[in-house]
């Protein structure tokens, strides 16, 4: 049994690598992004039963492990959420990859406490404790792949060859037209707050160069092209 679970972990986890490049790739179907969630959820329970029969000595070590783990991956967010509040800064990578982000301290979080309760049973009721966490797993990922895809943004840098600023552009597609909001970038990691907003019936999502961007002066941009009906004017201060 043991190794027929190995072959399915190893089965799954190659599908779930294939489906997730195409689903990247930016033009993937619908039935291609349903095979890749199914997958990830197929998978999830597997790796789950699998650790049945991982001995308890290994059991112990991975426990170990992720406690360090967790306290390295909930001290950075923790950090990030300090940063956010008090200086008013945003982490660019959460515009698009928030809920994301969040999985690497949730799902290993959840692992941890399941080796943890399952330890104190003896093979018989641990299987009850897998199927039991099991669902519990397969309802967030639902729940949280739901999240994923309604907070999905695009984000660009736009850059200037005459003028030392960038901005961070990050859209996001709607029903009837899309949202733009710009973002003054400070480093590699954060962005200022939102210093403007606009909604757009005809514009493309994707790429920041789309637009036009022109300087009036030095606090002073217009934005304009890209399916915009009227120019608009930014003031960075």
């Amino acid at each position: 049994m043991k190794r027929v679970m190995i072959v399915l972990n190893i089965i799954f986890l190659t599908l779930m690598t294939v489906f997730t490049f195409k689903v990247f790739d930016g033009q993937a179907e619908v039935s291609v992004i349903t095979s890749a969630v199914l997958l990830y959820l197929v998978e999830a329970v597997i790796f789950l039963f699998s650790l049945l029969y991982v001995s308890d000595h290994i059991k112990e070590i991975i426990i170990k492990v992720l406690k360090i783990y967790v306290i390295i991956v909930f001290s950075v967010l923790f950090l990030i959420f300090l940063v956010e509040i008090i200086f008013g800064r945003k982490f660019i990578l959460y515009f698009s990859y928030r809920f994301i982000i969040y999985a690497f301290l949730i799902y290993p979080l959840i692992l941890r406490v399941f080796l943890k309760v399952s330890a104190h049973y003896v093979f018989k009721d641990q299987i009850l404790v897998t199927i039991v966490t099991s669902f519990i797993v397969v309802s967030i990922m639902f729940v949280h792949g739901i999240f994923v895809g309604l907070s999905l943004q695009n984000v660009s840098i736009v850059k200037f060859d005459d003028a030392d600023v960038e901005f961070v552009l990050v859209e996001q597609d709607m029903i009837f037209g899309s949202n733009h909001s710009l973002y003054l970038k400070e480093n590699a990691l954060f962005s200022s707050k939102r210093i403007y907003t606009w909604s757009c019936e005809s514009c493309f999502v994707g790429n920041g160069d789309q637009f036009e961007w022109t300087w009036i002066d030095e606090n002073t941009g217009m934005i304009s092209g890209n399916g915009l009906e009227q120019e608009l004017i930014v003031e960075i201060n």
